[in-house]
């Protein structure tokens, strides 16, 4: 219950700063949360009998979430401000497909969990890995166009 409010505040004042059309500078830690991420994807791999289906688990779920960050990254806006400096910003759809991403975990993992406990552990590492995969993928587009208006790329 108390994660639930913690997202909801999160994503409240995500949504907020989104409309007030905030900014964010890029900078030289822009890459430490998907190394967090990636980080928690192996220690909840670790918690699992590595089999061929729990590998098969990963590669989709690695290319599922490279697929959402993508599309994800669609949502940012990357430009330079008047100082000079390289900003992106979120825009509040990116938000909304977050939220349907976490709809869909809680609601696939409370269906699971009633049936089968040992599968909810796939779940969850299929959740976390998509996260992180997103996350990486989304940062790398980012940190192109980054380049690319530096004229480094």
């Amino acid at each position: 219950m108390q994660s639930g409010i913690v997202i909801i505040v999160i994503l409240y004042l995500m949504i907020k700063s989104s409309l007030k059309g905030k900014t964010k500078k890029i900078k030289d830690g822009f890459f430490i949360l998907p190394l967090i991420f990636l980080y928690l994807s192996f220690t909840e791999i670790i918690k699992v009998n590595l089999n061929l289906e729990c590998i098969g688990v990963i590669i989709i779920s690695l290319i599922i979430g490279g697929i959402i960050g993508v599309f994800r990254s669609r949502f940012y806006k990357v430009n330079i401000n008047d100082l000079g400096e390289v900003v992106y910003k979120r825009q509040v759809f990116d938000i909304l497909v977050l939220v349907v991403y976490l709809l869909i975990k809680v609601i696939i993992s409370y269906a699971v969990g009633i049936y089968d406990r040992n599968f909810l552990n796939y779940i969850n590492v299929a959740f976390i890995l998509t996260a992180t995969a997103s996350i990486g993928a989304r940062r790398v587009i980012i940190y192109y166009n980054y380049l690319r208006l530096k004229g480094k790329c």
